[in-house]
């Protein structure tokens, strides 16, 4: 039981010192990227889509992300398709 501990505990230390490292617009850890370029976010009863200048996962399965006119949008990661694509 105190090895499964114990190896939770480096698991949780490791991710977390891989989250401070930048590249792409997001931030995911050492040697990882993850560009997106579009969005399609669903609204109520409206389709919003737009390019992304950047944006990062929030908590509660959220996502939070900022178009190219400087809106921020949060929402439940279901609402919204991140594209890589044009």
């Amino acid at each position: 039981m105190k090895k499964k501990i114990a190896l939770a505990m480096v698991i949780v230390i490791a991710w977390t010192l891989m989250a401070g490292c930048t590249i792409g617009n997001r931030k995911l850890g050492v040697d990882m990227a993850q560009t997106f370029r579009r969005f399609v976010l669903i609204a109520g009863d409206r389709v919003i889509e737009g390019t992304v200048m950047s944006w990062r996962f929030g908590s509660n399965d959220t996502v939070q992300f900022t178009d190219s006119n400087g809106v921020t949008y949060l929402t439940h990661y279901s609402n919204v398709v991140l594209m890589t694509g044009r």
